[in-house]
């Protein structure tokens, strides 16, 4: 007759109110007393029953511990895994998102990295045991109850059952399915926990300041403003256009590519323009004060500008549809034997632009205002829309190029004007007397000042009409090029006009470029996005406090369940049957003796049905089992597992088994 797996064990003749632990076997009538040992229990103290008097010397197992020794490795494990889940978390945070000044965690992105791993790993690794432990104790208690539990409830949260087995109970409609879909969702989330924090991985520039006290500066870039434009040579003028049209686009001293605003296609072009280090003044010392000439500059090696405004510029074609007016375009070079036609108005709060230059045949025979069939239509348009944006950017102290930008505001769209630009042109591209270096014919006077205004606005000129005249007839398939080098052209009094109010009136500049700036040391960091963190964190609290709650029931709401090891098929299979059951007499007669040897009453006999991970440990050391058929009731050949191989027979394939 089968018996139930979790059947309840009746308390034995020798006391009555015992429960939990095993009961002597008896022997037959006509055999000596069998001589039980008790060497397998606790040496610390003899064993007694739950009302303190002492059990029968002939009593074998042990003593059932109070909850907090048999729980006392689960919450030991689960305070663990607390203090390296906030250690863990707090190391991401201030690691890989950079919320933190503490030069004891920063190391190389590969320390970083190994290091991050391996505590998600570790993390992951203690919480899965956690929760093993908890559903291991769980189950015991429910198992415990007088009402008892479904037996794929036991099994489904067994730590001895596989995934494979998990899915499969799932084939069985019933109550347990809550525990296996907690079971899996406690594997998928171990899985994204432990894999989570490097799943996007970045490497950046992490810059952390020398001194704390940042430096008050004037910073950033200044809007146009005509009223001081006369505060400005002429030659000065002409010194930016032509220093920086060809290169300023490609100068990382003073622009960085971002995402565009609203232009696209490959003619859309997007650069923001922060101010550049060159011209951070301090507040204090006014127009002739860098940055460096105050502060320890010692291990120093970048400077962090922080929440200046800046220029995001947009360049794109303008409208197909569009056609500049008459009073937008105007002709210069005639006084120096160069043709330039330049366009440019205002729509809305954008600047169109376009141009056109006098080929390189006319240009040489001097012929450019004689033949004027180049002048339309025009051969190039450019569209330039601007945003002023508050920006964090951090320069290389060294040769002042822009390492990184760490934030950017909100894009805020400022009109250009056209007439703001025309003024620049008239003024640079003007009528000015050909310059004839014949100063002993007095033709041109060079000691007198105005030859430096004329001679650079002469080089503004040609270097333009040249390079436009290149582009034109010599590398006409380079479409690209012009428009680059008018995109230059465009930009240089927008990044440039702050110099005019430093020199002008420095104590007037708009208030927003009064900020601040700190000198700074540079690591190169491993960094992830913020979602992965807080991802990280939330998974990391789920897995923790799931196992907790369980466990909380199980120590204050749950009843008394047995004692168990760390082996959960020695727990199982040592707490199934009675010990009268095995070996002894039945009505057709007396039982097999070697009966004992099979695994369940071997565990019994070794007092294994209460037993703990160290009775376990010393009562199997050196025992070897082994698997095999026996012929059993009606000659039907069962599968069993036996600690001798007397009569076992190997399986065969195709034959049948019980």
């Amino acid at each position: 007759m089968e018996r139930d797996l979790l059947a309840p064990i009746p308390p034995g003749n020798g006391d009555p109110g015992l429960r939990g632990v095993l009961q002597p076997q008896h022997d037959p009538p006509n055999k000596p007393p069998t001589q039980i040992s008790i060497t397998e229990l606790e040496p610390a103290q003899a064993p007694s029953s739950g009302a303190g008097r002492p059990l029968p010397s002939h009593a074998r197992g042990s003593v059932l511990e109070s909850k907090f020794k048999m729980f006392f490795f689960t919450w030991a494990l689960a305070i663990t895994t607390l203090m390296l889940s906030v250690f863990s978390i707090c190391y991401g945070y201030t690691v890989l998102l950079n919320r933190g000044s503490s030069r004891v965690f920063i190391r190389p992105p590969g320390e970083t990295v190994l290091t991050v791993n391996a505590l998600s790993q570790f993390i992951a690794i203690l919480l899965k045991q956690l929760l093993s432990s908890a559903f291991e104790n769980l189950r015991w208690a429910l198992v415990s109850r007088r009402k008892g539990t479904l037996i794929t409830t036991f099994l489904a949260l067994s730590q001895a059952t596989s995934l494979q087995g998990i899915m499969y109970l799932f084939s069985l409609p019933d109550r347990h399915l809550i525990w296996c879909i907690q079971r899996v969702l406690s594997i998928g989330l171990l899985v994204a926990l432990s894999t989570i924090l490097l799943r996007d991985v970045g490497f950046k520039l992490v810059f952390t300041p020398v001194d704390p006290e940042r430096i008050p500066v004037v910073a950033g870039l200044a809007p146009i403003n005509l009223a001081l434009s006369h505060f400005l040579l002429l030659r000065n003028i002409n010194f930016f256009f032509l220093s920086f049209t060809r290169s300023i686009l490609s100068d990382s001293t003073f622009v960085i590519g971002v995402p565009p605003v609203k232009c696209s296609g490959s003619q859309c072009k997007s650069y923001f323009f922060p101010g550049g280090l060159e011209q951070v003044r301090t507040q204090e010392g006014g127009r002739n004060e860098s940055l460096f000439s105050v502060g320890d500059i010692t291990g120093a090696t970048a400077v962090v500008v922080y929440n200046a405004p800046g220029y995001h510029l947009e360049y794109s074609t303008i409208r197909s549809d569009y056609v500049f007016g008459d009073g937008d375009c105007y002709t210069y070079g005639e006084a120096i034997g160069e043709g330039l036609r330049l366009c440019v108005a205002s729509e809305g709060p954008d600047l169109y632009t376009g141009w056109s230059v006098c080929p390189n045949p006319a240009y040489d025979d001097n012929e450019c205002f004689k033949n004027t069939s180049w002048i339309s239509p025009l051969t190039h348009n450019l569209s330039l829309s601007a945003y002023k944006r508050y920006s964090t950017v951090a320069y290389d102290h060294t040769n002042f190029s822009i390492l990184s930008l760490e934030s950017l505001s909100p894009p805020v769209v400022t009109p250009l004007y056209a007439s703001d630009y025309r003024v620049f042109f008239d003024r640079i591209f003007g009528e000015k007397p050909r310059l004839q270096f014949n100063t002993s014919g007095g033709v041109f006077n060079t000691s007198n000042r105005t030859f430096e205004d004329v001679a650079s606005s002469v080089s503004v000129q040609f270097a333009l009409g040249w390079g436009l005249r290149l582009y034109r007839d010599i590398l006409p398939r380079y479409e690209n090029g012009p428009v680059h080098l008018f995109r230059g052209f465009l930009a240089i009094p927008i990044q440039f006009y702050v110099a005019i109010w430093e020199v002008a009136d420095i104590r007037g500049i708009p208030n927003d470029l009064n900020t601040t700036a700190s000198l700074s040391r540079v690591s190169y960091r491993a960094t992830v996005p913020p979602w992965s963190v807080h991802l990280f964190t939330i998974f990391t609290c789920i897995l923790f406090v799931w196992p907790v709650c369980v466990m909380l029931w199980v120590h204050f709401r749950g009843p008394h369940s047995p004692n168990t090891s760390l082996f959960p098929e020695v727990d199982i299979t040592s707490k199934s049957g009675q010990p009268s059951t095995y070996g002894g007499s039945t009505g057709a007669g007396e039982k097999s003796a070697d009966s004992r040897d099979d695994l369940t009453p071997f565990l019994r006999e070794k007092g294994l049905g209460n037993g703990k991970s160290s009775l376990v440990r010393r009562g199997l050391r050196g025992v070897r089992v082994y698997l095999g058929a026996r012929a059993g009731e009606d000659s039907e050949l069962n599968i069993a597992i036996r600690t001798k191989n007397d009569g076992l027979q190997n399986l065969a394939s195709g034959q049948l088994y019980s």
